[in-house]
């Protein structure tokens, strides 16, 4: 067969109409149209080779309840390759929740199944798919709250729709409630994904017609994972149309939780009836048609094993309000760029604010929009604002107004002109559900079957009977109880912070004494907060121990208005949307800190993508270099403290002394090394780009860094290259961006360069690599030894193949060993963000910025 022959094609002429009607909803404004794209791609194994006759299909989502619609099936060739051309998707997103509706799966057997979404923005999409060839099993038994095993089930591992794709990460229990998923790639809880983000669990979907929607996390794969299904709470009634007078058939009904979050969709009857099964809550619920919005049913309360009738839903005309949106420095209509739509949404009488629900349209390239909303009061705000560009506006049905809003500047009436939709009360009556959800479930929660009646955690240590000890003693039990991250831990935060300058002493002292990462966090927080800078000295000494085990920075939310404001006004994020929050890893909330109260840094940034492990040579590099940090910062108070405040006793930090650790020795002739979880997802930009941020990376310590100021703004920036490299070499930097010529061609490609280490190329079947027990000696005889350049060499044609993957054992300076993963090159730097990234970082052609990709691989001993 021919290695050009293309794989077999089949395409699918039905099509099915796209939903107007998801969380993000959209008027009847905003028709949607079809378009015809070309998918094309490549599928390999986790070594980059090729992979022939892989089954690939593409699937279309008519509606975020639909069942997909096969519409493409093909083969790859010898190359790996698939093309599917003329290819029908919706240009405009938004039905399915701002991301495309295809999807492109591939399967093949003993292998660990792909699958990608499309972004229908694109003429011409291109995507990788990676099937591992080491697939791990999830399996398990379903059954009901009695015990007994569910037939008919649907278990999968969503993937960014909520309904599942046919033998694809995908099961069906059978008569004894037993599944098994056998296409997953294999991972453990803890390990770390792109850019060091450490992934603890993921959730299984479970649905079946007699039951709520469950949620199942698991912990790792291969796992067994059994699961309960639980009685559903339901709610049934009529979807009116009140134009027509006649019932809704076939429209979509969505019902958002409003204090446990959950969502579920029906579709209505040819009666107009609908049936919604869902778990306890207060619920938002809503239905959607063309032409039509919804007066939704707010709040309704419902209970497991129990039915509430008559939850009926009218549908009406509406009113539209539309107008520009005005940027408020020039005065004039904003212009969205074509690669990142601005939307303008609403709350009101189709959507309450009790819910995070909101219908929304886009904004035009000359700032115009025009969006549907019911009638009564409406909540109208660009998106792109967050919710300080906004207008409550009263609407007739069949009225349109003109409303324009102007991003950067908050017009809000005091108080809703219809009481009915007072929007402030629907947050509060928001904010008194999830505080009656949380008591509830924690008087309920149970432990194996069993309720937990065990009395709260004592303290870690005895505090003072002061109002600042009572406060850290509750955030203690809150740090690590169902309140962490809640509305009442921020209150916990804010009344820290409201005790002011009294509190101080006591907060420098629990951060002297704490270990725990929660209460750093919170110490570095409120410190940040209250201002003062006595906290210094102590924000000081606390840098070495933030130096801790692989963890997340948080993105929180919260429906109250005044916790929102107060947690943003706090946080490190400059550009908090809507009812967003960040709360950062201790490293970045004790660095914030410091840099808030004095204004300065002292290259504690640097530490923010360091963490605890690796070697015990490379766990001692990182202690130092904390503090080394710490030791900049003291060294730096011990002359401006006097021009920052007038109380001597906080003149010195008193840092304690570096204990003299014994230097790092190389590894032993013959040791026996386990490869660890590395990280993955960097890209180094080249050193003489004028506005690259990502240069260096020390493999030691996970320590990255720019190129310093005074080479970034030199004219000569070329003939200083050499100085470049012996200043690298000095901070212990093992890697660096550059540019390589071809010589053959003259082609022009982004490439990483070696800092002084001995690196020796693998083959490609060393492709992210793993193994319990291997030798130094053993990879060294293994590969061949490379120079500086870190490029896949041809040995036959005895060049470097630029586009190439390549995978490296190295050993740097400092006598740490490991493996290295030199990805492709990133020039698209159009991320679409909310988009899940699927497959191997290091084949995403996507980044934040252009350079070359890597991943590395560490050892322990």
């Amino acid at each position: 067969m021919s290695r050009a022959r293309r794989g077999k094609l089949m395409v699918g002429a039905v099509l099915l109409a796209l939903s107007l009607g998801t969380a993000g909803g959209v008027g009847a404004s905003d028709a949607v149209s079809m378009k015809k794209v070309t998918v094309r791609g490549i599928c390999v194994d986790q070594r980059s080779t090729p992979l022939y006759e892989v089954r690939v299909r593409i699937f279309r989502y008519a509606s975020s309840i639909d069942a997909p619609e096969l519409i493409a099936e093909l083969t790859t060739d010898f190359e790996g390759k698939f093309v599917a051309e003329n290819i029908e998707t919706a240009s405009d997103r938004t039905p399915l929740g701002g991301m495309g509706d295809l999807c492109v799966a591939a399967t093949a057997d003993r292998r660990a199944s792909a699958i990608q979404r499309i972004d229908s923005d694109a003429d011409d999409a291109e995507v990788s798919l990676m099937l591992p060839d080491d697939a791990g099993t999830l399996s398990g038994v379903v059954t009901d709250a009695a015990g007994k095993p569910v037939r008919g089930a649907t278990v999968f591992l969503p993937f960014g729709f909520q309904q599942p794709l046919p033998d694809v990460r995908s099961a069906v229990t059978d008569d004894a409630g037993r599944y098994a998923i056998p296409d997953l790639k294999r991972w453990k809880s803890g390990e770390p994904g792109g850019q060091n983000r450490v992934v603890t669990s993921y959730n299984l979907l479970v649905q079946h017609p007699d039951y709520p929607q469950t949620m199942a996390p698991n912990t790792a794969v291969p796992q067994t994972l059994n699961i309960t299904l639980q009685p559903a709470a339901v709610a049934e009634g009529t979807v009116i149309d009140a134009v027509t007078h006649q019932p809704a058939a076939n429209v979509i009904v969505s019902a958002q939780g409003v204090a446990r979050s959950g969502w579920f969709q029906t579709r209505t009857d040819q009666d107009g009836r609908y049936r919604l099964m869902m778990t306890k809550d207060h619920y938002n619920i809503w239905a959607e048609a063309e032409d039509r919005i919804a007066i939704a049913v707010k709040a309704l309360g419902v209970e497991p094993g129990k039915t509430v009738i008559d939850a009926d839903i009218k549908l009406v005309r509406g009113g539209f309000v539309s107008g520009r949106v005005i940027d408020a420095a020039t005065n004039k209509p904003i212009s969205p760029p074509a690669d990142r739509p601005q939307r303008v949404a609403h709350y009101g009488p189709a959507r309450p604010r009790t819910g995070a629900a909101v219908t929304s349209t886009k904004i035009n390239p000359d700032g115009a929009y025009r969006l549907r909303v019911a009638p009564g009061a409406n909540y109208i705000y660009s998106m792109t604002g967050g919710g300080r560009d906004s207008r409550i506006v009263a609407i007739k049905d069949g009225e349109e107004l003109t409303v324009d809003l102007v991003v950067g500047q908050r017009i809000v009436p005091p108080r809703a002109p219809d009481p009915a939709n007072d929007f402030a009360a629907d947050l509060r009556l928001a904010a008194k559900l999830r505080q009656q959800a949380q008591q509830e479930d924690a008087r309920h929660r149970t432990v194996g079957g069993v309720q937990n009646l065990r009395p709260s955690k004592p303290p870690s240590r005895q505090r003072g009977d002061t109002p600042a000890g009572r406060l850290l003693d509750k955030l203690e039990a809150q740090n690590s109880g169902n309140d962490l991250f809640k509305d009442e831990w921020c209150q916990t935060l804010r009344e820290i912070v409201e005790l002011g300058p009294a509190a101080v002493p006591e907060l420098i002292e629990e951060l002297d004494a704490t270990q725990n990462d929660r209460m750093l966090r919170c110490l570095g927080f409120t410190l940040r907060a209250m201002g003062d800078k006595r906290a210094v000295p102590g924000l000081i000494r606390a840098i070495p121990k933030t130096l801790l085990p692989p963890g997340s920075d948080m993105g929180l939310r919260s429906d109250d208005p005044d916790i929102t404001r107060f947690m943003q006004q706090h946080d490190l994020n400059p550009q908090d949307r809507e009812n967003h929050f960040g709360f950062g890893r201790p490293v970045r909330e004790i660095g914030g800190a410091l840099q808030t109260l004095t204004g300065r840094k002292e290259d504690e940034e640097q530490l923010y993508h360091i963490f605890l492990g690796g070697t015990a040579n490379q766990q001692r590099m990182k202690r130092e270099l904390f503090q080394r940090t710490a030791e900049k910062w003291a060294a730096w108070w011990k002359e401006a403290w006097i021009e920052q405040l007038d109380d001597k006793a906080y003149a010195r930090v008193n840092l304690p002394e570096r204990v003299a650790a014994e230097a790092g020795h190389p590894p032993q002739p013959g040791a026996h090394f386990r490869i660890m979880s590395g990280s993955s997802g960097w890209i180094l930009q080249p050193a003489l780009a004028p506005e690259a941020k990502h240069v260096f990376y020390d493999l030691d310590t996970g320590r990255a860094a720019a190129l310093p100021e005074k080479w970034r703004q030199a004219e000569n920036r070329e003939e200083q290259i050499e100085a470049i490299i012996a200043w690298a070499a000095r901070e212990g930097y093992d890697l660096m961006g550059v540019e390589h010529t071809s010589p053959g061609d003259g082609q022009r490609v982004f490439a990483l360069r070696s800092i002084g280490m001995r690196t020796w190329e693998l083959g490609m079947n060393r492709w992210k690599m793993e193994s319990d027990d291997i030798t130094i000696e053993a990879l060294e005889a293994e590969g061949a030894p490379a120079g500086d350049l870190l490029l896949h060499y041809d040995q036959e044609k005895e060049q470097f193949d630029p586009k190439a993957t390549a995978s490296f054992f190295y050993l740097t300076r400092e006598g740490t060993p490991g493996l290295l993963f030199v990805g492709i090159e990133v020039r698209d730097t159009r991320v679409k963000l909310g988009v899940p990234v699927q497959g191997d970082n290091e084949l995403n052609p996507v980044g934040f910025y252009p350079g070359r990709r890597f991943g590395f691989k560490q050892f322990a001993d």
